[in-house]
């Protein structure tokens, strides 16, 4: 017999918890779905049963999603969660990476989307979100993969600092690694040609990203995965991340 997933969904907008919690249920009868409308009353709800998975707006009146989550640790470590935020920015994915969150969701987002971060999360193994690192000088092109990544789920760190990028490599595991070639005057191909072998042993998938011709043969011999052109359309990124952590997880 399956064991009940319990989803926890928190928001002080009616309208998103019907909704949600209307779509949640369609995964079937392995799931249970309560709702509530601040941090609050889902703190007290955990003191009485310890969810599989919460959903959480960020900006609520009093606790904010931040703040419940880090309760919410303390209460029940294992629980799985994942954010809603209409105020997403580096800064609010990199406090969501150190509660290790499951996701962070830029709003508007869709009930089919939720869905599938869910299923991803919780349903099979237990594992934790997929994790990617986004290597690219340009502000705007990093907030937009990192945008795109995010709100399909993947747990996402970014930098336009190659010498960063070094220092994340050593202290942490990336399931993907998406790279521009140029960073600023240095370039990402030194950084995966010195790395390397640690990748290799992470099983690290390397996407090279380049608005340059010319760059097939070396990204061959550096041992990178792909290589993307600029402009890079993002649903096919989004795609390719998936498919590359699906095959991580066959493997």
């Amino acid at each position: 017999m399956s064991q009940i997933k319990s989803i926890l969904i928190v928001d002080d907008d009616p309208s998103v918890t019907f909704t949600l919690s209307a779509g949640l249920e369609k995964l079937g009868k392995d799931y249970s779905v309560d709702t509530c409308s601040s941090a609050e009353e889902a703190l007290a709800k955990f003191q009485q049963h310890p969810y599989t998975l919460m959903i959480t707006d960020y900006r609520m009146p009093g606790m904010d999603g931040l703040d419940l989550a880090r309760a919410v640790r303390g209460i029940s470590p294992q629980t799985h969660i994942i954010m809603l935020t209409a105020y997403g920015n580096e800064e609010l994915h990199e406090q969501a990476k150190q509660l290790n969150f499951a996701g962070v969701v830029d709003k508007p987002s869709t009930v089919k989307q939720i869905r599938e971060i869910v299923n991803r999360t919780v349903a099979g193994s237990e594992r934790s979100p997929f994790e990617v690192l986004v290597i690219e000088d340009n502000d705007d092109l990093r907030r937009l993969y990192t945008k795109a990544l995010s709100r399909a789920g993947y747990l996402v760190h970014s930098t336009g600092v190659l010498q960063e990028a070094y220092d994340l490599l050593d202290r942490e595991q990336f399931n993907v690694l998406l790279c521009d070639i140029h960073i600023g005057r240095d370039k990402g191909t030194d950084l995966i040609r010195e790395k390397y072998d640690r990748l290799q042993e992470n099983k690290t998938q390397i996407v090279m990203i380049t608005g340059e011709t010319g760059y097939s043969d070396i990204v061959e011999e550096i041992g990178a995965d792909f290589l993307l052109e600029k402009p890079v359309n993002i649903v096919d990124l989004v795609h390719l991340v998936s498919r590359l952590t699906s095959v991580e997880t066959t493997s």
